[in-house]
């Protein structure tokens, strides 16, 4: 596993560490809480996926099992729930069940549809 292909997952969990570290993150006002959530984890998740494929031309090509979606499901949830336990010590912030059911939709959507992504490659290959 290339360091490079875990950058994104690695860049993307900053990001939204730092987010849920600061009182009032900018951009939190342009969409509805959930949304924010929902897309937030969808794109960790993908990153998570980029890092267990190894790189973008694998994924793009469905070279991944469902294991590793599994596995970057999970860990996007998981740090989802850390993520929200963070926010409750944070003065001004608060943790929400309700986040936590975004983050882990918009992990398992992104999922699903790799999943979908992955029979439809395997399938338009093997007409090939």
């Amino acid at each position: 596993m290339k360091f490079l292909n875990w950058l994104p997952a690695i860049l993307w969990a900053l990001l939204i560490f730092f987010q849920s570290n600061d009182p009032s993150p900018r951009g939190a006002d342009i969409a509805p809480d959930y949304l924010l959530h929902f897309f937030a984890y969808g794109i960790l998740a993908l990153a998570i996926i980029l890092g267990f494929s190894g790189g973008p031309k694998p994924l793009w090509r469905g070279q991944f099992s469902g294991r590793h979606l599994a596995f970057s499901f999970l860990l996007a949830a998981a740090y989802g729930f850390s993520d929200e336990w963070h926010q409750s010590f944070i003065p001004g912030r608060h943790s929400s069940w309700a986040d936590i059911a975004a983050d882990c939709l918009g992990a398992l959507s992104l999922a699903f549809l790799l999943l979908i992504w992955k029979k439809w490659r395997d399938s338009s290959v093997g007409r090939s």
